[in-house]
């Protein structure tokens, strides 16, 4: 399915980031290698809405990979991953919504960080350039500290890595920081000090 996508290698390039976040973040996320899976299918067809239109792409990814038939994947990780898709742009994981709702709690709470981190590794290739090589993730305290290895400029991929960080913060309850590896311009999302709780989601313990 991800060759549907009007760009594939952005759908790869974000799931190697993807990857790269969630091993990086395994003692914050406490997830599994099922969840890894997942969310390195989600990453890969994030963007299949795409084929359709650009307005509300998410909510079109969502429809096209729940109806798709998968030959390897059970029904209940086929909607997994369609909500993935789903969340990993403007609304974020709401108990309000239905089929999120319907989950079990486990599924829930995994969908709702997954989306967090998805939401990063989409931003880290805003420009759909693959500029970002690789990151450096480290958990310092009360602050989650990314530095990103690139071979040109990547200010445009911090720029967008912090547009989409508000639920990561919420979720994590950490304040994160991203930089270039080479030093250049920190910067640091305010979620936290604005309050940072997305309405309707449930807030881990």
């Amino acid at each position: 399915m991800e060759e549907i996508g009007l760009e594939p290698e952005h759908g790869r390039h974000v799931a190697r980031l993807a990857l790269v976040l969630f091993d990086g973040l395994a003692p914050l996320h406490g997830l599994g290698l099922r969840e890894r899976h997942l969310l390195h299918a989600g990453a890969l067809v994030h963007d299949v809405g795409m084929s359709v239109a650009d307005r509300g792409h998410h909510k079109r990814s969502y429809h096209l990979i729940a109806r798709h038939s998968f030959r390897h994947w059970k029904s209940r990780e086929v909607g997994f991953v369609a909500l993935l898709a789903r969340y990993h742009r403007k609304a974020a994981p709401n108990i309000k919504h239905g089929k999120y709702s319907a989950l079990p709690r486990r599924d829930r709470e995994a969908i709702l960080r997954l989306s967090a981190i998805l939401r990063l590794a989409d931003g880290l290739d805003s420009a759909h350039l693959s500029t970002v090589q690789g990151i450096d993730v480290s958990c310092e305290g009360e602050t989650v500290r990314l530095r990103l290895r690139a071979e040109r400029d990547c200010g445009a991929e911090i720029w967008g890595a912090e547009r989409k960080a508000d639920l990561f913060e919420s979720v994590f309850s950490r304040r994160l920081c991203i930089e270039a590896a080479n030093g250049r311009r920190p910067t640091e999302n305010r979620a936290l000090e604005e309050g940072g709780n997305y309405p309707h989601v449930e807030q881990l313990a």
